[in-house]
This record gives C-alpha cells, sequence and structure tokens, in this order.
C-alpha cells in the first residue's frame, strides 16, 4: 500500500513576528520544516513526501537544498491562502488509493511512535488523529460570566492527521468551505467518525517566540 506524506508548509506565521515564514526558522541548525520532513523519512523512506510551500519560498527552499547537499526525495506543491486549500493543492500529487498523512511543518518534535500508530489506526479504521490529554483546568467564558469544563473529555489535537486518500479525497470533492482548520474536521463534516490516538507531548505546534524556546529546551533534552 502506497503510503503519501504532505507537510503543510504554506502559511506564513504572522504570530511569530519574523520576516521570514516561521516554518524557515532555524531550529537545532536547520529550517524547522526540514526538521519535520526528516522525522518522517527517518520513520519510513519509502513515504511519497509532498511539500506545500507558499510561492515566493521556493526558491528559497531549492537554495536550501542545493547549499546543504541534503537529498531527502519530495515533490513540491505551491501553497494557498488557506491550510485547506494548501492540502487541496498538495493532493494533486497524491494517487488513487493507499494512505496519506497531512502534518504540521511546525511540528518537527513528533515521534516515530506517534506516526506509527496514526498510519497504523487510519489502515484499519479509515483515518487516524493524534491527541494528548488537558492538564490545565480549563472555564468556558461567556457574556454572562464563566464555568468549568471538564477537562477528561477534552483533548489537544496535533497532527500527523492520516486518512484512506479515498477519504479524503471524497471529503475534498464534496467541501466548498475553505475555513476548516484542519483535515479531520473537514472529514467528519461528511459523516465520517474521526479515531483518535495517542500523540506526543513533545509534539508541539511552534507558533510563536515563546513556542520556539520550548521546543529548543526539548530538542536539547532529547538529545
Amino acid at each position: 500500500m502506497e503510503k503519501y506524506l504532505i507537510i503543510a508548509a504554506g502559511g506564513r506565521g504572522k504570530r511569530m513576528k519574523s520576516d521570514y515564514p516561521k516554518q524557515f526558522l532555524r531550529f537545532g541548525g536547520y529550517p524547522i520544516v526540514y526538521l519535520s520532513m526528516k522525522v518522517f523519512y527517518e520513520y519510513d523512506n519509502n513515504l511519497k513526501i509532498i511539500l506545500v510551500l507558499p510561492d515566493d519560498m521556493i526558491r528559497v527552499w531549492n537554495d536550501f537544498l542545493s547549499e546543504s547537499g541534503i537529498n531527502i526525495p519530495h515533490k513540491v506543491s505551491e501553497g494557498g491562502n488557506t491550510r485547506i486549500e494548501s492540502c487541496r493543492n498538495g493532493m494533486a500529487l497524491v494517487g488513487d488509493d493507499g494512505l496519506v498523512a497531512v502534518h504540521d511543518a511546525v511540528r518537527p518534535l513528533v515521534s516515530h511512535e506517534t506516526i506509527d500508530r496514526c498510519f497504523k489506526m487510519a489502515m484499519e479504521k479509515g483515518n487516524a488523529v493524534p491527541v494528548c490529554n488537558i492538564y490545565e483546568t480549563l472555564r468556558k467564558v461567556s457574556p454572562g460570566g464563566s464555568i468549568t469544563i471538564d477537562r477528561s473529555v477534552i483533548k489537544s489535537v496535533q497532527t500527523p492527521q492520516v486518512f484512506q486518500v479515498k477519504i479524503l479525497k471524497q471529503a475534498f470533492l464534496e467541501v466548498k468551505d475553505d475555513s476548516f482548520t484542519d483535515e479531520a474536521s473537514m472529514v467528519e463534516s461528511i459523516g465520517y467518525n474521526i479515531n483518535l490516538v495517542e500523540g506526543n507531548r513533545e509534539n508541539i505546534k511552534i507558533t510563536d517566540p515563546y513556542d520556539l524556546k520550548i521546543a529548543e529546551f526539548i530538542l536539547k533534552s532529547l538529545i
């Protein structure tokens, strides 16, 4: 069975307050997006990797590859204005059968165990999304005040989100709304149940300078 990986790196990351898209900031000596690609390649070097980039960053990516001599086989697709549009563009390079994982480019600390759980669950039940428990006390705020939420029924969602190719392609055919913030929500909207698997707490999404500091600390502790 063919396995595909779409790395969603089409965003601009305005919360990082950097002149460079956050996925190209250096982390552990390399662009964050490269490290996210590398962890999947080390998990399975037969994965068919598709990297979705902003159009004006494709040259930057190619320059990095030339200068570094790094050669992980992959294809590049141009990103869109939204997460869903970018993923739709990447899906144009995916075949008609197999499994496809969609991963945030700014989650370079995903573990091989998390990736493996996602692929195995998706193969068995059609899709898989990694999640983690919430440990903080949560409150829901409304105009009238706030109330405590039972955190045991709330999960933090991560990537990779893995789907049987036919299911994700069906979702892109049927759904015209690009406002979904992840593919699982889109697939759920056409009637599929979403299967949850255990993620890893280190698999944080680097969205601002504070996240980058936390990720650097985690990386040092793992070396």
